[in-house]
Formats: C-alpha cells, structure tokens, sequence
C-alpha cells in the first residue's frame, strides 16, 4: 500500500477532484490495438464517472476485439479509425480527457493523437507502464502495479470509497487485471494484486463469467489458425530457447483474422520448458509488421523492443513495429533474438 500511495497523493487526488469538478463531459480513451486491460479500465472509469453525474465519451483508435465486445458500456465506444467525425466531436464537446493504460499520446493511432494533442483540453494520464511522458497535466504511473486496472481501483476507492465499485464496475476491472497477468501468471508479484481480486470478486466479480467471456468465445477459424500457426509457422531457435511464429497477411485473411484472434498464441511457445522468450510476428494491411514479445524466467523483452523492434513495453510483456515485408521481419527478430541469447543482453544477472 505505501507504494502506490506515493502516487496517490493527496495532491494529485485533490487536483484531480478539481479537474472533474470543472468537467461536465470526460473523454476516456485507449491505446490502439486495445486489450483487455485497456478496455477495462477505459470502461470502468467510464461506469465510475457516469455515477457521478458525467457525461462519459469513450473512444478506442482502433476496433477493439470481440471478445471484449460484451463488457458493460462497450456499445458506446466510438472507433476513431473508422468515426472520425464522432471521435472529434466528442473530444471537441468535452472538457477533460483521461488516457488509460498508455504513457504517450503517441500510442493512439496517428488521427486521434493529432486531435487529442492539439485539443487544448486538459490532459490526465492513468497508467503502468515505464518512462511516462510529460504531456500530461496529471500523471497517475505506477509502473510496479500488475496493470492499469489495479491502480485504477486503487484510485477510485481513494476518490469515491469503496461503495463505487459496483458489480459492473469490478466486472470491468478484474477483466483488465486478469488479462494483463495472464490470468495472474505474470506481472503480479505483490500480494495486494490478489488482495484487489479478492476485494474485486467480493463487490461482485463473476470470475468463471469473465474467463469464459474471454477466452471460450473464439470462432472455429480461430482455432484451425492457431493450429496452423504452431504446427507450420512456428520455428525454434537459439538452441531451442527461443521461437518465433511469423504470419503473412494472406495466411491470416484465410481464417477471417479479427481483431484480438491471434491475442495469446505469443504465449503458446513459452509452454516448452526449454523456451525463455517467444515472439509473434504478424503482417498488418498497411505494410508494417507488428512483433509481439513475451518471456519467462530470467529473460526479458523490453529492451529489445526498445532497441529493435521501435517499441517498448513491460519487461516480460512489449511489443513493436517494424517498416518490413514479412520474410525480412521474420529474418530480423530471428537475428536479434539468437545474438541477444548469446550474449546475454536479453537475461537478468547475467
């Protein structure tokens, strides 16, 4: 608890009461690419608010996954790639804008972060992951929580009590905690992360719900996908220590590739006891490629996304993109991957 409450001050909680007290209309909005972390602290921070008598605008870059599709307040999401006009519209009309579960204006896609920054608005930022910006007005960061959802809930017990957490709103929450580790396989080394579920489960949380809602409502193209994807397009390397799946754009249009289909078959390959760092690399429509890295142990990813890959991320969990065709993508991240096994930049206290 004195952890977080060194970035939950009374300073910054008082200031954020002051910039709410002034907002009529708040503007939420996610990362692109939006998992369930991000969906989930956008849409319980909207449930929150909405009960304190504002008027919520949420808005996504990107579409955002069906599996997440379910979750309260998810009809309302405006997609800023494909509703341009509604997106500025409701920035324009609002008097605050709050960014869940990312640290730049920069993570939105290149429309949204051209309205969000030249807004004028007021700017507020909740969120774990490292080096925040500075374009915020009110920063939130606290890089040691297991996601943007826990803080988030740590947060609006401060603001509103306990009592805000209603069953909707812990459904939200325990969505985003749960996804962002892996369903508390990672990321979670402080007990107060199980201390928040537990309190999550209590204000009415329906766990089997949430898994079920999450992981058991994929399509039967999905599934024939993942096992083509393992059985054909994944490769080891490294001696076995590493693997990586690549996945051209006509392989993935073949199974009806939707938004979040391919979300945890990075993780698949670090099911082999040998593999510390898996890595997914996916074709996209508009001639990048976005890699996908995950790890275990001692390994970690964040530096390599940082160095190589024009990312970043959370050491065992980034992400980034590269200006490639497939083939030369899969070549690189295979280079970079086996050098930094050799040489041991990829493990701690080596």
């Amino acid at each position: 608890m004195a952890g977080v409450d060194t970035v939950l001050t009374s300073e910054r909680l008082d200031a954020l009461r002051a910039l709410l007290d002034g907002a009529q209309c708040v503007t939420i909005v996610a990362h692109a690419r939006p998992d369930g972390d991000a969906m989930g602290s956008m849409l319980g921070l909207a449930l929150l608010l909405e009960a304190q008598d504002k008027q919520v605008v949420r808005i996504a870059p990107t579409p955002v996954p069906a599996f997440l599709s379910g979750m309260a307040g998810s009809d309302k999401v405006i997609v800023a790639s494909k509703q341009q006009y509604l997106a500025k519209k409701g920035i324009g009309e609002s008097q605050l804008i709050v960014h869940v579960d990312h640290s730049a204006i920069s993570r939105l896609d290149p429309y949204l972060a051209d309205v969000v920054a030249t807004s004028g608005k007021k700017k507020v930022a909740i969120d774990h992951h490292l080096a925040p910006s500075e374009e915020f007005d009110l920063l939130f960061s606290y890089p040691s929580s297991s996601s943007t959802c826990e803080l988030l809930y740590e947060l609006a017990v401060r603001l509103w009590g306990p009592e805000c957490i209603t069953a909707e709103v812990a459904h939200a929450i325990y969505l985003g905690l749960m996804t962002d580790t892996g369903s508390f396989s990672y990321s979670c080394s402080h007990g107060r992360t199980f201390e928040v579920a537990g309190q999550l489960v209590e204000a009415g949380a329906d766990v089997s719900a949430i898994q079920n809602e999450v992981y058991r409502q994929y399509s039967k193209e999905r599934l024939r996908m993942y096992g083509l994807a393992l059985s054909e397009h994944m490769e080891f390397i490294a001696d076995g220590r590493a693997a990586v799946i690549a996945l051209g754009h006509d392989f993935l249009h073949e199974y009806n590739n939707q938004p979040g289909d391919t979300e945890g078959l990075v993780n698949e390959p670090l099911t082999v006891a040998s593999v510390f760092i898996s890595a997914l690399v996916t074709e996209k429509k508009n001639g990048t490629v976005r890699i996908s890295l995950r790890a275990k142990g001692n390994a970690i990813v964040n530096t390599l996304a940082e160095r190589y890959f024009n990312g970043g991320g959370h050491p065992q969990a980034s992400g980034g993109t590269l200006a490639s065709t497939i083939e030369a993508a899969r070549v690189r991240v295979v280079e970079v991957l086996e050098a930094a096994i050799a040489n041991g930049e990829c493990f701690l206290n080596s």
